[in-house]
């Protein structure tokens, strides 16, 4: 199926090229054909020609990824709630409560230890054995849906800072609470949410400033990116042996 899907593209792509190849010879001779005595047109079908030209000859931005990873929610984790903006498949985000399931196992073990001397003057260490819970994560959730919130995702984006501002100072993970709030953001989130579209406007631009950036350098990058891949593999392998690294320990 992939070599399939890149044949396809990789057909379209030539399709595109030979119109574009096309459209230059036949902008170019028009535009010297009309250039004697329309001047405008004949300047335009020569512009016209060079822009085939320049999307014939750069590569270009226009064709993003077929496939990217889109945003599948917002969340707001407690040591054992979280409230999470799930996306929908409209793009649009509904605020949910997630309870994660786990097992209760009894465990044996060892408490109030202390020192007991005996008669003939042995020293012995002593605790008393008592059996203790122990909770393990299944991975599954129990969900709450709140029904009647979606919200866009510049005001999804001010949700969740508004409820990481009230989960320093209240609980926000009652299902009662937790709708009157929203109940409450929803009426005013008209102007942050605007806010929000001007800085998402501004991050888009940014954006596509780096793809223009990569595209026209990228010669210099490719050669960089030799030395660099060299130099990868050697510090991975200093990484790898070094007596530094710190693992991750997860609380149980």
């Amino acid at each position: 199926m992939a070599k399939l899907r890149q044949k396809s593209v990789t057909a379209k792509l030539r399709q595109t090229n030979f119109f574009l190849l096309l459209g230059f010879f036949l902008l170019l001779a028009l535009g010297w054909l009309l250039l004697p005595y329309f001047l405008a047109l004949g300047l335009l079908s020569i512009g016209g020609a060079g822009v085939c030209l320049w999307l014939l000859v750069t590569p270009s931005v226009r064709w993003l990824p077929p496939t990217r990873h889109d945003i599948v929610s917002l969340d707001v984790s407690g040591a054992s709630k979280s409230i999470r903006l799930v996306r929908t498949n409209e793009g649009l985000y509904c605020p949910c409560i997630f309870t994660p399931k786990s097992t209760k196992e009894l465990v044996q073990k060892s408490v109030n230890t202390k020192l007991q001397k005996s008669v003939d003057g042995t020293v012995k260490l002593s605790s008393d054995i008592v059996q203790m819970p122990t909770y393990t994560n299944t991975g599954n959730y129990q969900k709450i849906v709140l029904e009647g919130f979606e919200f866009s995702l510049p005001a999804a984006l001010v949700v969740y800072a508004c409820l990481i501002v009230r989960s320093d100072k209240d609980t926000i993970f009652d299902a009662v609470s937790l709708r009157k709030y929203l109940g409450y953001l929803e009426t005013r989130l008209v102007i942050p949410a605007l806010f929000v579209r001007v800085v998402l406007a501004i991050a888009n631009v940014i954006y596509f400033s780096f793809l223009l950036n990569a595209r026209f350098k990228a010669p210099t990058l490719l050669e960089q990116g030799g030395n660099v891949g060299a130099n990868g593999a050697k510090s991975g392998l200093v990484s790898e042996n070094s007596p530094n690294n710190k693992g991750v320990q997860y609380a149980n």
